[in-house]
């Protein structure tokens, strides 16, 4: 688990979701904001060597929730994780705390 800046994340979470996922998470006033890469659901349990890997198939999910009710919910491919990840951060103060869940350990 490590919280950065949302100014300095971008980076980290990109690495994290195409390393061995996780989870990122942000509070915007009274919404909870995730996105996610989840091995069990998201992507193939066994990774096939290069060129093949290159096609699997690897799902990010954008979650919105308002206490624990879902607001919002959007899937977007491997080659959409820089949209993703900015639709994650629009709108946070560059000073926002954003929380990293790497699924196995360190990224």
């Amino acid at each position: 688990m490590e919280n950065l800046e949302a100014s300095r994340a971008r980076r980290s979470i990109k690495k994290m979701l195409l390393g061995d996922g996780g989870s990122a998470q942000v509070r915007v006033g009274k919404t909870t904001r995730m996105l996610s890469h989840d091995c069990v659901i998201d992507r193939p349990l066994r990774k096939l060597p290069w060129p093949l890997s290159a096609v699997q198939p690897h799902t990010i999910r954008y979650t919105v929730y308002d206490g624990d009710k879902m607001m919002e919910e959007k899937a977007f491919k491997k080659r959409q994780i820089n949209h993703a990840i900015r639709l994650f951060l629009d709108g946070l103060n560059p000073e926002e705390e954003v929380l990293l869940l790497p699924e196995r350990g360190e990224f």
